[in-house]
């Protein structure tokens, strides 16, 4: 799969909790990715999601990566 990476962080993870929960993890923290995540206390991903250098006040789509943690569910 060919995608920008969103993240100012290098390197990481995608998993899926509890049946719809997509997660990133990186040094131990753990990060949401979409809204169930969040709603259920994952930290925001906002200080490590990277601007769209391309479309500015927009951020890089993690759109991606909520797909291959769904697919990880």
């Amino acid at each position: 799969m060919d995608f920008d990476w969103p993240f100012t962080l290098t390197e990481g993870h995608v998993e899926c909790r509890n049946g719809m929960e997509v997660v990133f993890v990186s040094g131990g923290e753990t990060y949401a990715l979409n809204g169930t995540a969040q709603s259920r206390g994952h930290q925001r991903i906002d200080p490590i999601w990277l601007d769209n250098p391309e479309l500015p006040g927009l951020k890089i789509s993690v759109s991606p990566m909520i797909d291959m943690g769904l697919d990880l569910c």
